[in-house]
């Protein structure tokens, strides 16, 4: 039973959402071809869904979700807004468009593009998205050096704090033995002056 060779070609001339069934090899053909950052180890799931995420955030896939808003026009059925706890399949843009409150994230959904959903909680997701964009996970990368280096710091200061505790505790200990050996020294003059 033999494969059908992927195409780079033809899906570069006439891209579409059917990443579903390209191999991961074809999947990082696709990642180089468009400049998508995607780690060669990561699972293919995780692959697929950077490669996707890229593709959306350049623009060679149009979420159907845009599409159908550009033909019903600007504020025409509108989309709901999600509800309070609802998980909401986003793709993360480190060009910082459409930036909100939560961070900078475009809403087309994953299951939009014939993609199954995606959950910011399922395993892989955060690597996924940190590939997916190169700033967020730069990000990721400065705020954990910068907490690493804070503990680092706070434990230097801690044991700094130790020592000079213990080096206290030793001196005030040397000066109680020699108080101890003058008292000694003088009880001892007074009974020889008897």
């Amino acid at each position: 039973m033999e494969e059908a060779a992927f195409d780079l070609e033809g899906f570069v001339d006439s891209p579409d959402a059917g990443l579903q069934s390209c191999r991961k090899a074809d999947l990082l053909a696709i990642a180089q071809h468009y400049g998508v950052a995607v780690r060669k180890a990561a699972r293919k799931q995780e692959v697929r869904e950077a490669v996707l995420a890229g593709l959306v955030e350049f623009g060679v896939i149009v979420p159907l979700e845009v599409l159908a808003e550009e033909k019903q026009g600007p504020g025409d059925g509108a989309a709901p807004a999600p509800v309070e706890g609802q998980v909401e399949d986003t793709v993360v843009s480190p060009a910082g468009e459409e930036e909100g409150e939560k961070g900078a994230t475009l809403k087309p959904t994953l299951g939009s593009l014939a993609m199954p959903p995606f959950s910011p909680h399922s395993p892989g997701a955060e690597s996924t998205c940190s590939t997916a964009s190169g700033s967020l996970s730069a990000a990721r990368l400065r705020l954990c050096l910068a907490r690493l280096q804070m503990e680092r710091e706070a434990s230097e200061r801690k044991d700094s704090l130790e020592q000079k505790r213990m080096e206290n505790e030793s001196q005030q200990m040397t000066m109680e033995l020699k108080r101890m050996e003058y008292e000694h020294q003088i009880k001892l003059r007074e009974l020889d002056l008897r």
